[in-house]
């Protein structure tokens, strides 16, 4: 994966340790990844 994006919202306030946010670690956050497609077979 190259990219990954945390949304301004929950996850941010969850960063923030703001309240009633999960405060458990390791946090598992974000929900939006971009790669590349390096290589295509046939099914």
């Amino acid at each position: 994966m190259e990219y990954t994006i945390v949304s301004g919202g929950t996850e941010r306030a969850c960063i923030l340790g703001m309240k009633n946010t999960s405060q458990n670690y390791p946090m598992s956050l974000s929900y939006c990844g971009v790669g590349y497609v390096e290589e295509v077979g046939s099914k």
